[in-house]
């Protein structure tokens, strides 16, 4: 256990257990209402991947944030860890769990021996990048986000 601030908290691997939570951070800390059935069959998904982790952070034993990391290999750079998601519940944050769960998953990247961790952050997000820059990344560039759904 980690003491956090005055609370104990404990990083474990996601379960299907943790799935409505993980829904309900993912909504309010993070704005994606994405359709909720649709959002538990992906997590079920990625809970069972072998290159993908999905770590939740809690408190007696309340999921109050998760990081989601995938191994991410391409042929011109070194394999590396992509971070997908980090939230934490907003009534939690600026406690040090984000900084927690980041921690945790550099120490799954390196175990993994990816050569380092990346993530996009949306260029709205700037409490975001202010953080991010706090634990020690660098903004690298600015690129579009294109997409093209079937």
């Amino acid at each position: 256990m980690i003491t956090i601030k005055e609370a104990f908290m404990l990083l474990r691997i996601a379960t299907p257990a943790d799935i409505d939570t993980i829904y309900e951070i993912t909504k309010t800390s993070l704005g994606y209402d994405y359709p909720k059935d649709l959002m538990k069959e992906q997590l079920l998904t990625i809970i069972s991947s072998p290159h993908d982790l999905l770590t939740v952070a809690t408190i007696n034993q309340e999921v109050v944030g998760y990081v989601h990391g995938a191994y991410y290999l391409t042929f011109y750079s070194p394999a590396l860890v992509n971070i997908l998601a980090l939230a934490v519940a907003k009534d939690q944050q600026g406690k040090g769990l984000g900084k927690a769960l980041m921690t945790h998953i550099e120490a799954w990247a390196k175990e993994r021996n990816a050569k380092g961790v990346r993530l996009n952050s949306g260029a709205e997000r700037e409490a975001a990048h202010l953080f991010y820059e706090s634990v020690g990344y660098t903004k690298v560039k600015y690129q579009a986000n294109l997409r093209k759904l079937f």
